[in-house]
């Protein structure tokens, strides 16, 4: 399944993006701000992993992830992903995007997509969280119609050492955007 935003296309990853993906990952930042992301990373790992969440896409199993494109050129700038649902019927949203594209609301217009699209798939809620450190991303998740909801002190470790976990959520109720797209 494709979803389109006004600049972007989100499609399902494909083996063919595991060259950019390393390329992008090559950025420590992304290291830094991600819980699972490995380093350094290497194109077998970026295979490994497209290999392992396309292989049965959907939320209900194993989650949804999708290649963030720009619509006009198909140039791969980002992932961003849904776990499964769960019995509460709640998701987690993660995301991560080329450093060249950073502040321009692209993941803004991703994150309202995903979440229009995990709404539509059966979710009541959908969470997301980020590490003191980020600021931005929580900034992303707040203009993509999420609240904050507090933050787990030491909740997370990362390279041997505990970290807060700054959470955001929106129920589907409050989903104040609709998707031209869906």
């Amino acid at each position: 399944m494709e979803l389109l935003t006004h600049r972007l296309l989100l499609r399902p990853l494909k083996l063919e993006d595991a060259d950019d993906m390393t390329r992008l990952c090559q950025d420590r930042t992304l290291y830094e701000n991600t819980l699972s992301l490995p380093w350094p990373f290497t194109k077998e790992m970026a295979q490994q992993f497209i290999q392992e969440v396309t292989k049965d896409q959907g939320i209900e199993q194993r989650g949804d992830h999708f290649a963030i494109s720009l619509k006009a050129t198909d140039e791969f700038i980002g992932v961003i992903g849904l776990s499964p649902l769960n019995r509460h019927d709640d998701t987690e949203v993660g995301y991560w995007l080329d450093q060249k594209f950073r502040g321009q609301g692209y993941m803004t217009e991703a994150l309202k997509e995903i979440i229009h699209f995990a709404f539509l798939k059966g979710a009541h809620r959908v969470s997301g969280r980020h590490f003191p450190w980020n600021p931005a991303s929580g900034r992303v998740m707040e203009k993509a119609g999420m609240t904050y909801e507090g933050t787990q002190r030491e909740a997370l470790k990362k390279d041997d050492q505990y970290i807060d976990d700054v959470c955001y959520a929106v129920l589907k109720g409050e989903a104040a955007f609709k998707s031209s797209n869906l």
